[in-house]
């Protein structure tokens, strides 16, 4: 059930739990033994994801890591992606993360060089003007945007999304959020 994508390097979930599905089968797990071996996220999550092919950039990452693909294995035109595995995540009970901020900074410093507006940068990934503020935005959102354009913008700037990556311990999973000092 594949999904029908057409920009280059949007990335198709629905790919991605085909080949799931397969390791699934070959290990003889349940569903629910594959969601609990990824240990970090809810069932109702991972179903809606299987459900409608849509994820956020970061809730999609362990499921990559243990198909053992290179996330742009996934994507649209995968041969115009730069192909890297995820690394391997230290010992512990942390994943790795998405440097959203740091993609967003990419994709500003290439605007920025090329003199482009931002519907410009959303037409040229392929998104249109109406992409333009998702694009602007990809900064702005706490949680990282969802990996179809995660890896359109990787793609633009001309790297891996594993380039994207950074470790976080689990104390900043299980910390509350700070408050601010008055």
């Amino acid at each position: 059930m594949a999904g029908e994508l057409t920009v280059p390097g949007d990335f198709d979930v629905f790919a991605l739990f085909e080949v799931m599905d397969a390791k699934r089968m070959a290990e003889d797990l349940t569903w629910g033994q594959v969601n609990s071996r990824l240990a970090w996220m809810s069932k109702a999550t991972f179903d809606r994801m299987r459900e409608r092919g849509s994820s956020s950039c970061n809730h999609i990452l362990p499921m990559i890591q243990w198909v053992g693909r290179a996330p742009e294995v996934f994507t649209v035109d995968a041969s115009g992606g730069v192909h890297e595995l995820l690394p391997d995540p230290s010992p512990g009970r942390w994943r790795w993360w998405w440097a959203h901020h740091d993609l967003a900074a990419q994709v500003d410093a290439k605007r920025r060089d090329l003199d482009l507006s931002w519907e410009e940068v959303a037409a040229a990934m392929g998104l249109g003007p109406s992409g333009a503020a998702a694009v602007r935005g990809i900064d702005k959102l706490r949680y990282g945007p969802p990996i179809g354009l995660a890896m359109i913008g990787a793609r633009w700037v001309r790297r891996s999304a594993a380039s994207f990556m950074s470790e976080l311990p689990p104390a900043v999973f299980n910390s509350p959020p700070s408050r601010p000092k008055r």
